[in-house]
């Protein structure tokens, strides 16, 4: 594969004491595949993308179409071990290679989460905490499907560009102390769907807090570090019948609709686009993401 100079990077840890590591999400080009690789719709100079979170090995008994989660014990593949029917995915032709980089993991986590774990319904409040990549994507997605979208950040200017994608009702947490009480004031009884799309202790404590009866928690940001294993309400959990739901990637079978959601106008992720740097500006970036000082998604462009 080639690529057409675009990439969305990003590091992550995923548990504590585990190293910061560097992974990608890069849309490329097809220009020639192994004389093995027949029958597949993209092979021929096709712009295509990796699947987030869908390692397979050669055992085809471990994927599973219901979750993206492998069984434990079973092998990961490296990049180049990628089977391609099952981790490549063809870019619709309309998608330039910007927006195919802005979806990345953010996207792609949020539309499973809110679409099949949230089963978000037209006229569902939804509250979303913490308005980065996956927290504004959650909020264009629950909108594009009619829901009723209540961003929840510290930063006033992350609220005002939620408002431009979707979001109906904001909340500055450093400024109204109570983030749930206000949630349950705005939807008159709590939320239907709530996201922690940050992954903190005070987040997903205030997420669970603001649902109404028989709500949803997912659970979409890490938590990890200092902010794994929080304490959690369990006693509202319980009177209230509350579902606490993890979130983590999606299957390739998932993907067509949401293409064609955004092939069709339904959402416009290119909107999520906070600006474009070089490769050498990647650098100060990558080292200042503990900072949260961006706003939307930073694409590096490689040419």
């Amino acid at each position: 594969m080639a690529g057409r100079g675009m990439i969305q990077i990003f590091i992550y840890r995923m548990f504590p004491g585990m190293n910061w590591r560097v992974s990608s999400w890069p849309p490329a080009v097809i220009f020639e595949a192994g004389k093995k690789m027949t029958g597949l719709p993209f092979l021929s100079v096709s712009a295509v993308a990796p699947v987030y979170n869908v390692p397979t090995d050669n055992n085809r008994s471990v994927i599973n179409i219901i979750s993206p989660v492998l069984p434990a014990g079973a092998p990961l593949r490296n990049l180049y071990g990628y089977l391609a029917e099952e981790n490549l995915v063809r870019l619709p032709d309309t998608m330039d290679f910007v927006t195919a980089a802005v979806l990345g993991c953010r996207f792609i986590t949020s539309w499973r989460g809110v679409t099949a774990q949230g089963a978000i319904k037209a006229g569902d409040f939804i509250a979303v905490h913490g308005c980065g990549g996956v927290g504004l994507s959650a909020i264009m997605i629950a909108a594009a499907m009619g829901a009723v979208p209540i961003a929840i950040d510290i930063d006033n200017t992350k609220l005002e560009f939620a408002k431009t994608i979707g979001a109906a009702y904001t909340i500055n947490a450093r400024e109204i102390v109570q983030v749930p009480d206000a949630v349950i004031t705005i939807t008159k009884g709590g939320a239907q769907v709530s996201v922690d799309a940050l992954g903190s202790w005070e987040t997903c404590k205030n997420s669970i807090r603001c649902l109404c009866k028989q709500g949803k928690h997912i659970q979409l940001g890490l938590m990890a570090g200092a902010e794994a294993n929080p304490p959690l309400p369990m006693h509202e959990v319980i009177a209230k019948e509350l579902q606490l739901i993890g979130s983590h990637g999606m299957q390739a079978h998932q993907y067509p609709k949401m293409m064609e959601w955004i092939s069709s106008g339904k959402m416009h992720p290119e909107k999520l686009l906070g600006k474009i740097i070089t490769l050498e500006e990647s650098c100060e970036a990558l080292t200042d993401l503990d900072s949260f000082r961006n706003t939307g998604v930073t694409v590096i462009r490689l040419d």
